[in-house]
């Protein structure tokens, strides 16, 4: 099961659609563009039926878009570049509709779009909104949180909606209002006129809305402040977690390189830290759904990983980040590379692992617990004792994977060196979700320290109030939170009580956390609004960092959506007796 299956190849689409219609060559135009026609006639027939529909216009209130009456939006993408927006008004839905069909189908003639998505929206609340008010956008709604679209004038002569000013950033939240050169510039670009000026006074409005997705299937889009725009979909059961983690590990996989390098948004390089972390995730990805596209990515990357090992002339290897070895590349290339081991059984990288476990033992004093976390790569001199909390987590937990690979149990011993120290100093309460794996992977192999268990119970219990509260898709709290659950039935299966401890309160934060990251997952309704739809189209994004595609952001939803699916069914049974059946 795929949430979205990738826009087909559109030759073929458009074949396919001629031979289903028997328009071939028919009205003066080709084949091709015949077809494009029907099927967008075709489309849109079914969208007018949900929009027009008694129950939605039983909804509206009189005149919703204001003085100009009702209006109507049809957004027509052929999955290759940015979707096509066209407007139409009137007094009455129909007549909007109308105007919006008329329109649509006009572009779709004049620029031959193959049209794989159509959405329609129709405005459902509007209201005056002063050029004043949208100053302050940015400190009341935060970074791309201004769900409305703008009408620049009361006839929506020229209108925007939601998405296309946010994917546009036209809406300016770092000075406030709108940015008219970037406005321009897109009404340019979609062969519309440009405004001399900004208005004193705009019309905000809302619209409810559907899409008519490549497979004809008609999805309703939600209202909800958080998630308004992407589809209402039933609760995340295992199939749509897998089909998640499965979209984001190939978008990845896109980003590999013939050499193996993978690209981050920017188009720079990642370096060995992100490029280890982008690695493990596409190993989970891979682990739902094997695929030959996968694994030849998942080579090239490893292989990338492997040529920027550096060893000294006693063997130790290290990763070198320009002028610098970190302790974050050092753990993450082990995890990386013993995930690799652990999913092709092959043990052709266990001596990179070891060799880079060295570097990274040679990091740690063993006396205190402490690691260095940065050194010189041109002499392996200390350049920073300490650069971030999380690296120490990460240092633990790479040590206990190479545990599990070799079974030595000197990796074992300094990763608990490591994890005392921690647990002296009170500093693995923060609830980040590196010190849940770290303590998931010690657990795993020595059971008999039930002050792990309990520490990894406290870490997440006492942040689960946070996670919980937290609107935006961040996406770094689900995996914490799966990993935890690890953690707990680890415990159980150990023979351990625990109780005290909440896990139906733990199941029902999870459902929580899967629906709200579920808002930053690139469904067809918002990747048609980007430049490049189908480059986007499965990814994730965080609307807190304007609408950005991180490998971070990635890596976690990855790992919390793997892990949702492969506990699916232990999760239902701890969800609490009133949720059950609602999902993961």
């Amino acid at each position: 099961m795929r949430l979205n299956k990738k826009p087909r190849r559109l030759a073929a689409l458009a074949l396919l659609l001629a031979l289903l219609t028997g328009l071939l060559s028919a009205c003066g135009g080709t084949a091709e563009d015949t077809a494009d026609i029907e099927a967008f006639r075709a489309k849109a027939e079914s969208l007018r039926k949900a929009v027009l529909a008694d129950q939605v216009r039983q909804e509206l209130t009189d005149d919703p878009a204001g003085a100009a009456g009702y209006a109507v939006f049809l957004s027509v993408c052929s999955g290759v570049e940015r979707a096509h927006v066209c407007g139409g008004t009137g007094d009455s839905p129909e007549d909007a509709w109308n105007a919006a069909a008329q329109a649509a189908e006009k572009t779709v003639k004049q620029e031959n779009l193959v049209p794989l998505w159509l959405k329609a929206d129709l405005v459902y609340v509007s209201s005056p909104l002063s050029a004043g008010a949208l100053k302050n956008i940015g400190e009341v709604f935060g970074p791309y949180g201004f769900r409305y679209g703008l009408a620049f004038d009361s006839e929506y002569g020229t209108a925007l909606l939601e998405a296309e000013l946010n994917t546009n950033h036209i809406y300016d939240y770092q000075n406030g209002g709108v940015d008219l050169e970037r406005l321009n510039a897109y009404l340019e670009e979609t062969g519309r006129e440009p405004l001399a000026a900004l208005p004193e006074e705009y019309t905000a409005f809302q619209c409810t809305g559907w899409l008519c997705d490549e497979g004809w299937n008609i999805v309703q889009l939600s209202l909800e402040d958080a998630s308004y725009g992407r589809r209402e979909t039933a609760a995340i059961d295992g199939d749509m977690a897998r089909a998640l983690a499965q979209d984001g590990a190939e978008y990845l996989a896109e980003q590999v390189q013939e050499d193996g390098s993978i690209l981050a948004d920017d188009g720079s390089q990642l370096g060995p830290a992100r490029h280890a972390d982008a690695l493990s995730a596409m190993l989970r990805g891979y682990r739902q759904f094997p695929s030959e596209k996968l694994a030849g990515s998942i080579d090239r990357a490893a292989e990338w990983l492997l040529g920027q090992m550096a060893y000294t002339e006693d063997d130790l290897a290290f990763l070198m980040d320009g002028s610098e070895i970190t302790l974050e590349s050092l753990a993450l290339g082990v995890i990386a590379l013993t995930d690799c081991t652990e999913t092709s059984g092959e043990t052709a990288y266990v001596p990179a692992c070891q060799a880079l476990g060295s570097g990274l033992l040679s990091l740690l004093d063993a006396n205190s617990g402490t690691f260095t976390h940065v050194l010189n790569s041109s002499d392996l001199s200390r350049k920073e004792a300490s650069r971030s909390a999380e690296w120490d987590s990460m240092g633990a937990a790479a040590l206990c994977r190479l545990y599990g690979l070799t079974g030595d149990p000197l990796w074992l011993w300094a990763a608990e060196q490591v994890l005392d120290r921690m647990v002296k100093e009170n500093s693995m309460l923060n609830g980040d979700v590196w010190t849940a794996y770290a303590l998931r992977e010690a657990t795993k192999y020595d059971q008999d320290r039930t002050d792990y268990f309990v520490l990894a119970l406290k870490n997440v219990q006492g942040n689960l109030a946070s996670i919980y509260g937290a609107q935006g898709a961040e996406p770094a709290g689900l995996e914490m939170l799966m990993v935890s659950y690890k953690t707990y039935r680890n415990m159980l299966d150990a023979g351990y009580s625990a109780d005290g401890f909440d896990a139906g309160l733990l199941a029902d934060v999870i459902h929580v956390r899967a629906e709200r990251q579920l808002d930053g997952y690139l469904f067809p309704e918002l990747a048609m609004y980007f430049e490049q739809p189908q480059k986007v189209l499965g990814a994730f994004m965080s609307r807190e960092e304007g609408l950005r595609i991180s490998v971070d952001g990635l890596c976690r939803n990855i790992g919390g959506y793997s892990l949702c699916a492969n506990n699916y069914e232990k999760l239902l049974a701890d969800s609490d007796p009133n949720t059950k059946g609602k999902g993961a």
